[in-house]
């Protein structure tokens, strides 16, 4: 059997972190992992992402290069899953090479699904496309016993100077048959929630794969085949006891929704559940505000069962954008979500996109006054992004048909830059002028009204957001430099298509 080391590559650009402070597990790492243990191999996981709370990017490379020297892996998988960490993750497959050139170089996640030659130019051997349990399982397997690679279904490769990509594998039908995730293999203090506390451990979990909504800048559909899956409640009530058991203070739902049109009786008795057997967690996931107001009383019960903080994609505050996203509900609904979950006391992160190609600089100001009022109404936290059109969904490729695109840069593509030919310097400076209102104008109303209102507020996250003040001001006042550097770097080669 072989040794494999499983990398997450640093992301600096993660909204999660930025805000509120939450550094998570790799789930998809973990599971990949579970099953290659399973399958008696010898695995390490080396999270570089966790490192760089602490060490800079130069320094983590510096960590792996001593970890790849001492485990002696045969295998390095790379999970390229956020597109703006496709350059570090070519550093990281070029520096495996260098210590020993024998050493396979694996790449998964969306944007090596995407973009699979690419992926292969940049020092990986194989690009595992889709969901990778099954496949990087086989064609290690296939590897080891000398087989032809061209039999695993989902991968792509380069044999003599041409490009292979085999057939699509099928998508795993029933979730319940993937092992527990490997959490074991990970230093557990690395992973917490600032706004909760130091002490607050936080790991990740998924109950479903894919989407039932069809965003235009979302990649996570067609990752997923398009389709969605459920675990059981079983399953997830067991997985949550062991997660309960290890000590794990919080989890966070990856799913990209946790609760549907589709699942909510389901849903409704795995709360049920989760409060009779007393599985004292609790949680955070992503949710749609429509989902939010049509199921008022699924909310109370979910925050019963311990949901604490709700990610909703709110995108925009002008109905005519919304419905060119393909979000499926207007601005009221938004509002009307936030004020549900403040009354249930659960903190609220919401979404905000501007720039697309379809938005008029009237209506981003429109989306940034939307955000403000919604300050009033109980949000507690937002995260403005620029329009980033990320390979995979139909965003990317409009914007390549219509060579919208003015980089293909893939380190801008952390959604705070702008990569459209459209208003770059203008949209720039509108994210993060909105980003320090926002906090702001969060602050002194906070101040001002909060006791007025008399709604339940996780005190904790109240504290970390006030405490967060401080820097919100020093970029606010840093802002003329930023952008200063962003025009230099509008006028260089990084910009180069």
């Amino acid at each position: 059997m072989s040794s494999i080391l499983l990398i997450n590559p640093p992301n600096e650009g993660d909204a999660y972190r930025t805000i509120f402070g939450l550094i998570s597990p790799p789930l998809g790492l973990c599971s990949i992992a579970a099953i290659l243990r399973d399958r008696g191999h010898k695995v390490k996981i080396l999270d570089l992402n966790s490192l760089t709370e602490s060490y800079s990017v130069r320094e983590v490379l510096v960590l792996l290069k001593n970890t790849v020297k001492m485990f002696k892996p045969e295998y390095v998988g790379v999970s390229i899953t956020a597109t703006c960490t496709a350059p570090v993750s070519s550093t990281i497959a070029k520096i495996v090479k260098e210590i020993d050139n024998e050493i396979v170089c694996i790449a998964g996640g969306h944007h090596a699904t995407f973009m699979p030659r690419e992926t292969l130019n940049n020092g990986f051997d194989y690009v595992v496309k889709n969901e990778g349990e099954i496949t990087i399982t086989e064609l290690i397997d296939t590897l080891e016993s000398g087989g032809s690679p061209s039999k695993v279904k989902g991968i792509a490769y380069v044999k003599d100077n041409k490009y292979i990509e085999t057939q699509n594998r099928e998508f795993i039908e029933n979730l319940d048959e993937l092992p527990i995730p490997a959490r074991d293999l990970l230093d557990k203090k690395k992973y917490f929630l600032k706004a909760f506390g130091r002490d607050s451990s936080v790991t990740t979990a998924e109950t479903s794969r894919g989407c039932p909504f069809s965003c235009d800048f979302c990649s996570a559909s067609p990752m997923w085949g398009r389709r969605w899956r459920v675990k059981s409640r079983e399953r997830i009530l067991y997985e949550l006891k062991e997660i309960r058991r290890d000590n794990w203070k919080y989890v966070f739902f990856v799913d990209d929704n946790f609760i549907t049109p589709l699942n909510i009786e389901d849903r409704r008795r795995l709360f049920l559940d989760v409060i009779r057997e007393g599985i004292d967690i609790q949680w955070i996931c992503q949710i749609r505000a429509d989902t939010v107001v049509k199921y008022p009383d699924l909310m109370r019960l979910a925050a019963r069962a311990g949901m604490k903080v709700a990610f909703i994609g709110i995108e925009s505050g002008d109905e005519e954008v919304l419905k060119k996203m393909h979000k499926g509900f207007i601005p009221k609904v938004s509002e009307k979500a936030v004020s549900i979950l403040r009354k249930i006391g659960v903190a609220t992160l919401a979404g905000f996109i501007i720039g697309a190609p379809y938005e008029s600089l009237k209506q981003t100001y429109k989306t940034i006054k939307f955000a403000l009022n919604l300050c009033k109404k109980g949000l507690d936290a937002a995260q403005f992004s620029i329009y980033t059109p990320l390979p995979g969904s139909r965003a990317f490729i409009e914007a390549v048909h219509n060579k919208l695109l003015a980089t293909k840069n893939w380190i801008l593509y952390d959604c705070l830059h702008p990569v459209l030919k459209k208003n770059r310097l203008t949209l720039y400076f509108l994210m993060r002028w909105s980003h320090y209102i926002f906090y702001l104008y969060k602050w002194i109303y906070g101040i001002v009204a909060v006791e007025k209102l008399q709604q339940p507020f996780i005190a904790q996250a109240k504290k970390y957001l006030v405490m967060s003040l401080p820097r919100h001001l020093k970029g606010f006042i840093n802002l003329p430099i930023d952008i200063l550097r962003m025009i230099r770097m509008m006028k260089s080669k990084q910009y180069i298509f």
